[in-house]
């Protein structure tokens, strides 16, 4: 290095290799400190996904007499919009209401808490303060109210509810309703146990899903265009449930009530019901509605009751006083009535009986009165006739077999007018019977009835004993049964 030089370093004597030695170790010692730098600081990139925010307060509003204080008529009293919890049970006051809900727009989660009354006097668990809409109650008990547990009134001087959702609830050993809602509502999963009234009763076209009610004096009542779905009713001292017109019984199991275990107004269905053990008719519809795969069985009345133009089709009654009753129009198709200790399906006049099997009745299997329509049914080892009508009616294609008491019948005719065709009767103590005049019998076999005809004068009727072939065995061979006649009647 010349005088005219700089020099960044002190005068010492290192030499130019000594100082690029000193230089690298400086770059190491650089490098080695931002690593742990990095190291402490952790990674630059952040993990994949959200970050869950650090909770903050509950959103909700617990009830309590700070945030929902009371009136004269009710301990809690809620009285604008949003969305309420119970902190814990709540009990109410003497002489009033648990809960007044005096604004739409309200949910109230009870948390599975109970709500109860005071020791002495009460009123309803949870009732309305004017026209509502848009109320959910859900996940609690409500016990032991002199009024109701919940009454979201229908109508009346409190005013209309609708739109109400009640879910998960348990109302028991209230002395008037269990849940009461209006129009529109949706009660679900609910217990409705001991009530004075109805355990579970709502307003036209709403819907009660998978509920319980036992032990009320009705169980379940809706209004018109309801569905009731998935829903048992047990043991109540009145109808387990109840449906006005054009509602829907679906999946449900009605046992053991005082009276009907399903009763259905005018142009409802009911459908993959059971009724059991009721007091009155296990299923009853009005005129217009139709019962579909149904079973009710054991019921002190009549199984199944439907009224004119209804239908009732792939049904079983069994060990009912009376299997299947229908009033005029209805139609019967590919239903069973076994063991009932009465006749095993009857028809007032104008029905249609289709596919059917009466078997081992109390009475005659299938019964009619005037211009009916009987086809390929079974009427088997009753204790009365088989099928047995008065006048006007069609049986065709029909089998009646071992309907053995005294002077009976496998086919009975009592007037006139009626057409037999086409049908079989073995076993029987009589085979085929027209007790009046002006029928027509053709095309039909008896065998081994005690007696096999018994038809009265001024019928038109051919009866031929059929005769005996010789064994065939080939393509061909055989004697004529007795007749070319197409309309003969066959004894064989």
């Amino acid at each position: 290095m010349n005088g005219n030089e700089r020099s960044d370093f002190p005068n010492t004597s290192l030499t130019a290799t000594d100082r690029r030695a000193l230089l690298a170790g400086i770059g190491v010692l650089a490098a080695g400190a931002m690593m742990v730098g990095r190291a402490h600081a952790g990674p630059l990139n952040p993990p994949a996904g959200p970050i869950a925010p650090t909770p903050g307060p509950e959103p909700r509003i617990p009830i309590n007499q700070t945030n929902t204080p009371g009136d004269a008529n009710s301990t809690f009293r809620i009285t604008q919009p949003g969305s309420y919890y119970f902190p814990g049970n709540l009990s109410g006051q003497p002489n009033k209401s648990g809960i007044t809900i005096a604004s739409s727009d309200v949910t109230i989660d009870m948390m599975g808490f109970r709500l109860q009354p005071a020791n002495v006097g009460s009123a309803s668990g949870i009732v309305n303060s004017g026209s509502l809409a848009n109320i959910t109650i859900r996940n609690g008990v409500i016990k032991r109210w002199e009024g109701s547990g919940i009454d979201l009134n229908p109508g009346g001087a409190t005013g209309q509810c609708i739109n109400i959702s009640i879910d998960g609830i348990t109302a028991t050993e209230n002395l008037a309703r269990g849940i009461r809602v209006g129009e529109n509502a949706i009660v679900q999963n609910c217990i409705a146990q001991g009530n004075g009234i109805t355990g579970i009763e709502v307003g036209i076209g709403s819907a009660i899903l998978r509920c319980t009610a036992l032990s009320n004096p009705n169980g379940i009542s809706a209004g018109a265009s309801c569905v009731v779905s998935d829903c048992t009713a047990r043991a109540n001292q009145g109808s387990g449930i109840l449906v006005s017109s054009g509602s829907s019984v679906l999946l449900c199991t009605a046992n053991s009530n005082q009276t009907f275990g399903i009763s259905a107004g005018i142009g409802s269905t009911v459908m993959q019901c059971t009724a059991r053990e009721n007091g009155s008719s296990g299923i009853a519809v009005s005129s217009g509605s139709t019962i579909s795969t149904c079973c009710a069985i054991s019921n002190s009345s009549t199984g199944i009751s439907a009224s004119s133009g209804s239908t009732v089709a792939q049904c079983v009654a069994r060990q009912n006083n009376t299997g299947i009753s229908a009033s005029a129009g209805t139609t019967i198709i590919a239903c069973t009535a076994i063991q009932n200790i009465g006749t095993g399906i009857t028809v007032s006049d104008n029905c249609l009986i289709r596919d059917c099997t009466a078997y081992d009745n109390g009475s005659s299997g299938i019964s009619g009165s005037v211009n009916n329509h009987v086809f390929n049914c079974i009427a088997s080892g009753n204790s009365f006739h088989g099928i047995s009508m008065v006048s006007e009616n069609a049986i065709q294609g029909c089998s009646c077999d071992r309907n053995v008491a005294s002077n009976i019948a496998g086919i009975r005719v009592s007037g006139t007018q009626n057409r037999i065709e086409d049908s079989t009767c073995t076993g029987n103590t009589i085979g085929i019977q027209a007790a009046a005049s002006g029928n027509y019998i053709a095309r039909n076999t008896c065998s081994s009835n005690t007696t096999n005809w018994s038809i009265a004068a001024n019928n038109k009727c051919l009866v031929i004993s059929g005769v005996n072939a010789s064994a065939i065995f080939g393509d061909a061979g055989g004697t004529s049964p007795g007749s070319t006649n197409p309309n003969a009647n066959y004894t064989y």
